[in-house]
């Protein structure tokens, strides 16, 4: 099973606050008047500090290491269409550093992305002001991405949106309250004059400043200008660190003439662009999961968490934990380091978010009259002819073509187009969750321009075995650990006024007890069977998420209320995932059918039916989910689907491979498998951790990630024994 990483990344929850800065800096203008001889010298002293220590930046930065030259092809034809390299060339480039094309102006027509780009004023000096490459080299002839303002942006609109609704909530007038002014006072008066005056004079100068703030007409003027300026400059500050652009891919890479279509991009600049090593290309999971979502949530959690180092006390972090709205946005996605280093380029998988196709297997309607009389399992002509009409549905609603290359090969292939668009010879990678499935596809079809590859939460796709047995075997191995998570979450209820599900203390009797009630969740989502379940496992990724179990089935048991539920299932769907099959299942079938190709229908039924059997007998907590709800995946041999034509194992790139003891959706035991058994050249870092995925929530995680992504170390040498891969105990 692959985890979808759906609550793997969301926005940070420290809020960089410009009305408090504005504050503070008004505060520290009435030190300088009122105590001049010092204050003035204090300030101009911070100055010529601050201009030494910019000098000096200017002066010292690291060079870059001569790093990840690049191996294999030394050109690509831009308009054809690449084949993936068949060997991995030991070859190299010359050593001279040219500058990216991302950033060139382009006078070409905007394809078209259903959405509107606006065009950035900076946009022909970015090219001539772009930082050299020292691990990508620019050898392509393809169209460079034209890079734009970013018009579409829902996560940096929830966010403020959100933001927005707090502080309103929450109300402004606290911040012109004297105790408030006087705890800033001391502080800003205590970093420039310590030493220099007594408590007296100290009290006597805080209560002038005081007073002449609360009277000062321009400090209320930064109060009263409302939440609508600050947040307005917020937005322009976050918008300003990433721009939005399209790659044109074919929508077949096996047939010329299937037309193109565009894949939704996204870039944020390396914060320290004398250091720059290169490209960094992201995907957070899924199938279905948005990598341009993914790198504007890096951005807000990036410049909360840097750009307002003297904000807290105005607005304190309490504002953000207190709220249910802001509550979730709270984790950081990328270490600072890689922020630093790394222009990280995010891009919606093709049939994700703002990229083509529109994904359509039909609705609710749909569903309902094709598979509303089949049972578990298919035994009947009927219902196999059932389960063939249904897929049938895709391929009408999108096109046999389209439906059929939404698959993770096509999705590799399409990220070398991305690679092919920036020009330049390497990439980087990081994917988590399904995206390690992503990371390993383009390895193999593309080893030479990789240049580093961390892969996190991995699945193993391959899962080989010689007899139903084992493949049963090793599907109930892959699912025990979200049996697990579920035992540990309703266990971890143990107390009656923090958990509605208490039960006396017997929380797994009220689940057990009331898992039928879950139909509701189903009823509510227009019949989807696998709604109540799905709304359970996605509380499992994490334990900040347990309490939504707890709340979501109380109120859905007491109060016949399954809104809670219905929206957790509802990030499992999706918005057009109720038809015939949602979109994680449709890619998933679709890999299925070509890295597992020696099965065919009937082995897949017969495999379906085992596995529920033993699902049943084994897992008792997760058989109280109606789990056998009907798949159409045995059917999926009506699409022609690419036969790979190379082992799948990476291709001899070093992989680093997070494994987690811990990880309730892609357990260890499939981390491990893919390095021992799957890939050619892969490393494992194993690490406990009750999350899914885990960079760049672990110090001894993210030293391993940086000595691969950043340092390049080769893990076979002597210095990549000094890199520690157990971290268990950290």
């Amino acid at each position: 099973m692959r985890g979808s990483g759906v609550m793997r990344y969301v926005p940070w929850r420290k809020s960089p606050m410009s009305m408090s800065i504005k504050l503070r800096s008004r505060l520290k203008w009435f030190v300088c008047c009122v105590v001049f001889m010092f204050a003035v010298s204090a300030c101009v002293t911070s100055q010529d500090d601050a201009q030494v220590s910019n000098d000096a930046q200017v002066g010292s930065g690291d060079q870059t290491d001569n790093v990840g030259q690049p191996n294999g092809d030394q050109t690509d034809s831009g308009g054809q269409i690449e084949q993936a390299d068949q060997t991995d060339s030991g070859e190299q480039t010359g050593n001279a550093e040219e500058v990216d094309q991302t950033e060139q102006a382009d006078q070409t027509a905007t394809p078209n992305t259903g959405e509107e780009l606006v065009e950035d004023d900076e946009q022909s000096n970015d090219a001539q002001n772009e930082p050299q490459n020292v691990g990508d080299q620019s050898v392509s002839n393809s169209e460079p991405i034209k890079w734009a303002k970013c018009a579409n942006t829902p996560i940096l609109d929830n966010y403020f949106g959100q933001l927005e609704t707090v502080l309103t909530d929450s109300g402004l007038g606290g911040l012109l309250e004297k105790e408030t002014l006087e705890g800033m006072a001391r502080e800003i008066i205590g970093q420039d004059m310590e030493g220099l005056l007594s408590e007296e004079e100290m009290q006597g100068l805080i209560d002038e400043l005081v007073n002449e703030m609360l009277q000062d007409s321009e400090t209320q003027d930064i109060v009263d200008g409302g939440i609508e300026d600050v947040l307005a400059e917020m937005a322009d500050e976050v918008h300003a660190q990433v721009k939005c652009g399209i790659v044109s891919v074919p929508i077949d890479y096996h047939d010329n003439s299937s037309g193109s279509l565009n894949i939704a991009v996204t870039i944020h600049h390396a914060a320290n662009p004398e250091d720059r090593i290169g490209y960094l290309l992201v995907n957070p999971g899924g199938p279905g999961q948005s990598g341009v979502e993914m790198v504007h949530t890096a951005a807000i959690a990036r410049y909360n968490n840097s750009s307002t180092p003297d904000s807290d006390g105005f607005l304190s972090d309490d504002l953000f934990a207190e709220s249910d709205s802001l509550s979730p946005f709270e984790a950081a996605v990328f270490t600072d380091e890689v922020f630093e280093r790394f222009d990280i380029i995010g891009f919606d998988p093709r049939g994700v978010a703002q990229s083509g196709p529109n994904f359509d297997c039909g609705g609710a309607a749909e569903r309902q009259e094709i598979l509303g009389e089949v049972e578990f399992p298919y035994d009947t002509a009927e219902e196999k002819a059932a389960g063939e009409r249904a897929v049938q549905v895709c391929m009408k609603n999108m096109g046999s073509a389209q439906a059929g290359g939404l698959h993770t090969g096509f999705v590799a292939r399409d990220m070398d187009e991305i690679r092919k668009a920036l020009g330049v010879e390497q990439i980087s990678y990081y994917g988590a969750s399904y995206g390690s499935t992503v990371g390993v596809w383009y390895a193999t079809l593309f080893p030479a321009h990789v240049r580093a590859m961390v892969i996190d939460g991995a699945d193993n796709p391959i899962d080989e075995a010689d007899s139903m047995q084992e493949r049963v075997a090793n599907t109930i191995e892959e699912i025990t650990p979200i049996e697990v998570a579920l035992q540990n979450a309703l266990e971890a209820c143990d107390n009656a006024a923090t958990c509605p599900i208490y039960n006396n203390g017997d929380p797994v009797g009220y689940f057990t007890a009331n898992s039928g009630k879950l139909q509701r969740v189903s009823d509510d989502l227009d019949g989807h069977p696998a709604a109540g379940a799905l709304a359970v496992i996605t509380t499992l990724y994490a334990e900040s998420l347990w309490p939504l179990l707890w709340n979501g089935l109380s109120d859905l048991v007491e109060n016949n209320n399954s809104a809670t539920l219905a929206q957790l299932a509802k990030l499992q769907i999706g918005e057009k995932g109720n038809g015939v099959a949602t979109f994680t299942e449709h890619v998933n079938c679709l890999d299925s059918w070509i890295l597992q190709s020696g099965m065919d229908r009937d082995m897949r039924i017969a495999q379906w039916t085992a596995e529920v059997d033993a699902l049943k007998t084994q897992l008792p907590l997760l058989s109280h989910l109606d789990v056998a709800f009907v798949s159409v995946c045995p059917f999926y041999d009506a699409y022609t689907l690419p036969a790979l034509d190379r082992p799948f194992n990476g291709s001899d790139v070093q992989i680093l491979v997070i494994g987690n003891l811990s990880d309730p959706v892609t357990p260890y035991s499939e981390s491990k498998e893919l390095v021992d058994e799957v890939l050619s050249n892969g490393y494992l870092v194993e690490v406990q951790h009750e999350t899914h995925t885990v960079y760049p929530d672990n110090t001894c995680v993210n030293n391993a990630v940086h000595a691969v992504l950043i340092d390049l170390v080769d893990l076979k040498t002597e210095s990549g024994a000094d890199v520690k891969l157990n971290c268990v105990d950290n």
